[in-house]
């Protein structure tokens, strides 16, 4: 996956369960993956997530705050 924020760019994230994605920049948001089938696989083929074994879900800053545990909000 690539994201671009406010000028700033990551690029090759790989999708896995169970991690935070976004750990290099204190963006105010960051994304999840759901496995759906209860494997627990991470996403691998290109219909993981259209066929909804895997679902990607975007953290919101209240979220990402309580999970890192300081503040990412924009001064």
């Amino acid at each position: 996956m690539d994201a671009q924020y406010r000028g700033e760019e990551i690029k090759g994230v790989k999708l896995s369960l169970g991690v935070r994605h976004i750990n290099a920049q204190n963006w105010p948001f960051d994304f999840i993956i759901e496995d759906a089938s209860g494997q627990d696989i991470d996403p691998f083929q290109l219909t993981d997530f259209a066929d909804s074994r895997c679902f990607l879900y975007m953290l919101e800053a209240d979220e990402v705050e309580s999970i890192r545990g300081y503040s990412v909000r924009l001064q």
